[in-house]
């Protein structure tokens, strides 16, 4: 879960690259997760999982979307605030 292997090379520094970026990084999180079974998504994540070893993949999987919406909605503030400070 915290393998370096997971964490990109560089970071987008345009908009359009961050566009890309979010777009392949969400098509494969979908496409790895939409093969899981009933049995993958309660068994737990074992030691990959660190801290959270005991916990199923399916509570992996709701914590990372509500992360993704909470953070998501804090970008779509600040472009918000961005927009109405600069015109």
């Amino acid at each position: 879960m915290f393998d370096a292997r997971h964490q990109p090379a560089s970071l987008p520094r345009t908009a359009a690259e961050a566009l890309d970026y979010l777009e392949e990084t969400y098509r494969r999180w979908h496409d790895a997760i939409a093969v899981l079974d009933e049995q993958q998504l309660l068994t737990p994540l074992g030691p990959k999982g660190s801290w959270f070893a005991s916990d199923p993949m399916a509570e992996l999987i709701l914590h990372i979307n509500r992360e993704v919406m909470h953070h998501g909605g804090e970008i779509g503030v600040l472009r918000d605030l961005y927009a109405h400070t600069i015109g």
